[in-house]
């Protein structure tokens, strides 16, 4: 299936700023397009030809810790890749979720997985939750860089994933996220993945081996 270009997509805004946050969708789905080529799908596996974005402000925002490790990371990385965060707030940012995670109470006693299974236990991990998605993401990110020297990144993984996992047939799990990484790039990260996110203890390092 051939994918659609982004720009012919009816993205329709239903807020004010309506060409600056156009602008600003239209080059997101640009950077998803050109990860994963091609566009979000629906669940009959067919890709979107019709997107409507919905903005709601308000004192907080609620939502799911994300167990597949992924989301966060990618959120702050095209915000970088789009200009709306600069290299050194991306560094920042980085550096606070780091510091947070790495003093969750949580941190070492339970997995990540385990903490989000509740509302009072995402409470009583938040950092670990929270941050420590992102955190992980940015290890194995780097831990595939450095070992393959920069042949391969987490965008590799995403593609594949994209490619290979169409929603309609079948869902990938964390062990096809450790087997699809492996497949690329040849780094078991197994044990890593299963301590921080699935639970026996908690690694900080950037060594995945």
């Amino acid at each position: 299936m051939q994918s659609r270009s982004i720009t012919n997509l009816g993205i329709k805004p239903l807020f004010k700023k309506e060409k600056e946050f156009t602008k600003i969708i239209v080059a997101a789905f640009g950077i998803y397009n050109s990860m994963f080529r091609g566009n979000p799908r629906d669940l009959s596996g067919e890709e979107y030809t019709d997107i409507t974005i919905r903005i709601q402000k308000g004192k907080f925002l609620r939502g799911e810790a994300d167990p597949k490790f992924i989301a966060e990371f990618y959120a702050f990385k095209t915000a970088s890749k789009l200009g709306s965060i600069s290299p050194k707030e991306s560094l920042a940012y980085a550096v606070i979720a780091v510091g947070y995670y790495s003093s969750a109470q949580g941190l070492g006693k339970v997995s990540i997985r385990s903490a989000a299974k509740s509302d009072q236990s995402k409470m009583d991990n938040y950092f670990l939750i929270y941050n420590g998605g992102w955190v992980i993401a940015m290890i194995v990110d780097h831990d595939i860089r450095k070992k393959t020297d920069n042949q391969y990144s987490l965008d590799d993984l995403m593609s594949s994933l994209y490619r290979d996992f169409q929603r309609h047939q079948k869902l990938y799990s964390i062990s096809d996220i450790v087997t699809v990484i492996k497949n690329i790039t040849g780094i078991d990260c197994a044990d890593f993945v299963s301590a921080n996110i699935q639970g026996k203890k908690n690694d900080t390092s950037v060594t995945i081996l």
